[in-house]
């Protein structure tokens, strides 16, 4: 294997634009964020927000949990041993860059790791294995927000409408820094859902799961415990729930990092019994 390439050689782009292998990771500490901030100030605040909880789809929550993608391609038979000790290295060093405070550094490691992958599995889709290229899906979303009936309804103005990418370079030094303290509050605060494409790569599953389970709040033993359950959706298995608490994680089967996009209907399924709190318990 070769060595660590700059960040401007890398095929895996580092802001939130549209068009082929774009990164999309730039919401995934905004809700749990927002909702913390809401949680300090709502005491003191003038206007309450009556916060119930949150709901996070593939949350790169607590990036040094995520960084184990070696493991996971390499299970998946999607990259040989050479490759495998390769990424391997690179996260052990970009784990260590975590641990120093080098959040800027260990964002490198982080795509240059996945651009590891991409290279040599010659996958350009980090987001649904079933394609090694992304589908083009949806209408033109960008001219959809545009339109003056869209800005009327959710209440934007004439502000200027960006793909994020600016706020995204702007929020490297932070990428790689874990919102887990912040997260493990608002569960023991308010009601939280995190759900996760069986497909995805770049927030994979299992890795997601190496945050659950060392997550510190009152009912994590019981989480923990839990068994999980079978979810269905008009008498077809939709994935599988586990919870403890005010804690329940999902996983989706046949999606990929965009659930909504590849399991339309499973996820509104889930998302409107989140929402009223009716999701299946966990048996015990």
């Amino acid at each position: 294997m070769s060595g660590p390439k700059s960040i401007g050689a890398h095929r895996l782009r580092v802001d939130c634009t549209d068009g082929p292998n774009r990164m999309r990771p730039c919401v995934w500490k905004y809700v749990p964020a927002l909702a913390h901030t809401i949680h300090i100030n709502n005491p003191t605040a003038e206007l309450k927000i009556n916060l119930q909880g949150i709901a996070v789809g593939n949350g790169f929550t607590d990036p040094i949990t995520i960084l184990d993608y070696s493991h996971f391609v390499y299970q998946l038979g999607l990259v040989d041993t050479n490759t495998y000790n390769y990424m391997k290295s690179v996260e052990e060093g970009g784990k260590q860059e975590i641990q120093d405070g080098k959040l800027v550094e260990a964002f490198l490691s982080w795509n240059t790791d996945l651009d590891t992958f991409m290279t040599e599995s010659d996958f350009s889709n980090v987001y649904n294995i079933l394609y090694e290229e992304e589908p083009q899906v949806g209408g033109d979303f960008y001219n959809f927000v545009e339109l003056p009936e869209v800005r009327l309804a959710i209440h934007v103005g004439d502000q200027t409408f960006s793909g994020g990418g600016t706020v995204y370079q702007l929020m490297i030094p932070d990428f790689m820094n874990t919102l887990r303290p912040w997260l493990e509050e608002i569960i023991e605060n308010y009601r939280v859902l995190y759900y996760s494409g069986q497909m995805d790569v770049i927030v994979a599953y299992p890795l997601s799961v190496g945050l659950y389970n060392t997550l510190e709040f009152g009912a994590a033993q019981e989480y923990r415990n839990a068994e999980r359950v079978p979810w269905y959706v008009d008498g077809r298995l939709a994935g599988y729930l586990k919870s403890g608490g005010n804690f329940t994680e999902v996983l989706v089967r046949n999606a990929g990092h965009m659930v909504p996009t590849d399991q339309p209907v499973w996820a509104l399924d889930l998302i409107t019994r989140f929402t009223r709190d009716n999701l299946p318990p966990s048996r015990k």
